[in-house]
């Protein structure tokens, strides 16, 4: 009767399958072995970017699952390397448990298990072999990273709105990832200037952006904050874990390192105003009036006319806007602010409401005025009290 053969095959890394059919080549060695033995395969369990450190592995529970779950057959379990079958000790010395409870026979292409001392001290070297190997890249991974970050490239996965790109002196750096990247500066500064006060305001815009753009992606209200505490955004870098300190990027940020500081005071709750860099008492509506077409702040400065007489004017400078770069008089843009704003009238229940708030704020205010008043009588008369024993 033909022995029954299972194949176990593990990769790593995710890119190890999309590249290296890591899996596939693993498979066919172990398909090649059990056919020189003449076994029949019965089934073959892939792991896929499975790190060998790990105990519990999705593959690896189905096979201990299906011999658990064919008691009587005898099955013989082949793995293309020792490695594969785990890169860390302790790990290794209970799935070598698991399977010797079962009664399981391995089978291994690079090594031959047998019930010798000299057999298991080799098993046992192998394996911390294997551990060392693994903690060892993985050592030199970091450092590798660690001297790229502290030379100000980012190593590790980039956030929605940039994207890496090769370049003739940098290799790989981050650069801009369009539509995203004009979707969170505009976001970003608004939330800035107030004319988006809170991350739900933030989450709306942004999803709302997307759709314009056709983007079938959804922002949640908690990617919304990481969007607004992104530094990357900012062409600076910063990772504690590894003790690399705030610094500038190699790459281009698509807002300001001011606009970045701006929106972390907005977000701890301080409410000093923002001014922009070319903020100007003449223009006061500048970063708070919206273009009806594209709603952007608009701007404002002063245009020389023919006879050499410098005019105030607002415009818009939204790109892609109808109404780009037309003005309209500083005078009139103001007045006729003014005359909306006149006619701004609260309603009657919010003028009561505020009415009750403030009536019990005054009201409390008093009783601990009175209170006050009172103790403080108090410790005045034990004063005048003490005052006239020494007398």
């Amino acid at each position: 009767m033909q022995t029954k053969a299972l194949i176990y095959c593990r990769v790593s890394s995710q890119r190890q399958v999309d590249e290296g059919n890591g899996n596939i080549s693993q498979e066919k060695r172990c398909r090649d072995y059990a056919s020189s033995k003449n076994y029949i395969i019965d089934k073959v369990f892939p792991d896929n970017g499975i790190s060998g450190k790990l105990f519990d592995r999705p593959a690896m529970h189905e096979l201990l699952k299906y011999l658990d779950e064919h008691p009587i057959a005898k099955f013989v379990v082949i793995f293309d390397d020792l490695s594969r079958f785990a890169r860390d000790v302790g790990v290794h010395i209970r799935l070598k448990s698991e399977f010797e409870s079962r009664g399981i026979k391995r089978e291994c292409l690079n090594f031959t298990f047998d019930e010798s001392p000299e057999s298991e001290y080799a098993e046992s070297v192998l394996a911390a072999g294997n551990q060392y190997q693994r903690q060892s890249n993985r050592r030199q991974v970091i450092q590798k990273m660690k001297a790229r970050l502290e030379m100000g490239y980012w190593s590790f996965c980039m956030p929605l709105g940039l994207v890496n790109v090769k370049h003739p002196i940098h290799g790989r750096i981050l650069a801009p990832r369009e539509p995203f990247a004009s979707i969170y500066k505009q976001a970003i500064e608004q939330y800035r200037d107030g004319v988006l006060h809170t991350l739900d305001d933030v989450q709306e815009f942004v999803n709302r952006k997307y759709k314009e753009h056709n983007i079938t992606h959804k922002m949640s209200l908690s990617n919304a904050k990481l969007m607004l505490t992104q530094i990357l955004y900012a062409g600076y870098l910063e990772y504690k874990k590894w003790n690399v300190p705030l610094m500038k990027a190699k790459h281009e940020g698509f807002i300001s390192i001011e606009t970045y500081e701006a929106v972390q005071e907005r977000l701890r709750g301080k409410v000093k105003p923002w001014h922009r860099k070319d903020y100007h008492l003449d223009f006061p509506l500048r970063p708070h009036v919206l273009c009806d077409s594209c709603g952007i702040p608009m701007s404002g400065s002063y245009n020389t006319g023919r006879n050499q007489i410098r005019y105030p004017h607002y415009y818009c400078r939204g790109e892609n806007c109808k109404y780009i770069w037309k003005t309209i008089a500083k005078e009139t843009f103001e007045n006729q602010f003014k005359t909306l704003l006149s006619k701004v009238k609260p309603d009657d229940d919010l003028i009561d409401l505020t009415r009750d708030v403030l009536l019990v704020e005054w009201n409390n205010r008093l009783e601990n005025y009175s209170s006050n008043k009172d103790n403080v009588q108090g410790e005045l008369k034990d004063i005048e009290e003490k005052i006239s024993d020494f007398a």
